[in-house]
């Protein structure tokens, strides 16, 4: 909860409040949450307090919010909301929480196959044996039969 206060002379407040079902009057304090505060001389000042809505069930409510003195007997001005705060019953929602060890990126190489025909130029050496007469002007001896 939140309180706006202006002072001309610094001081110490305390800050209270308390709720009741929506129509009632049946208010239920916090004080373990009531705070004593400063503030500063000429200011306008925020201050805080936490309420504890643990026991209050669904439904909604009227709410009041005090700036007391320091010892909480002598009040200086309340608020009052009607409704303050209207309590539902919690949808839960699936949520993703990272946890540990971020994930680290390691690079693999897998082969990809794509059947894609291709021709290839392939040269093939046959060898052949062919005789070939040669005319030369070197005499030979050829002996007769």
């Amino acid at each position: 909860m939140s309180y706006t206060v202006y002072s001309q002379n610094a001081m110490q407040v305390g800050l209270g409040a308390d709720v009741a079902i929506s129509g009632t009057f049946d208010f239920v304090s916090d004080p373990a949450n009531n705070r004593t505060l400063s503030i500063a001389a000429g200011a306008t000042t925020v201050l805080t307090r936490p309420f504890n809505l643990g026991t209050l069930g669904n439904g909604s409510y009227w709410v009041r919010w005090g700036l007391w003195d320091p010892s909480f007997t002598q009040q200086y001005d309340i608020q009052f909301a009607r409704p303050g705060l209207v309590i539902a019953d919690a949808t839960p929602t699936a949520t993703s929480t990272a946890t540990g060890t971020p994930p680290t990126a390691t690079s693999t190489s897998t082969p990809t196959y794509t059947a894609t025909p291709t021709q290839t130029y392939t040269p093939t050496n046959t060898y052949t044996s062919t005789s070939t007469a040669t005319p030369s002007s070197t005499a030979t001896n050829t002996p007769a039969n």
